[in-house]
């Protein structure tokens, strides 16, 4: 059983025009790397 009281799912779609090639992506992340993820955001955007 998970323990975790928050998690993110992202899904992203992309293709390239005139090709073939299509992708799809999905990823759950933990409370941990949410924080992570929201961290380096708030530093990136604290550059710009």
């Amino acid at each position: 059983m998970l323990a975790w009281k928050t998690a993110l799912l992202l899904e992203v779609n992309f293709a390239l025009e005139d090709h073939s090639f299509r992708a799809h992506l999905v990823m759950l992340m933990a409370e941990d790397a949410i924080l992570h993820l929201n961290q380096a955001l708030d530093a990136l955007l604290s550059s710009l």
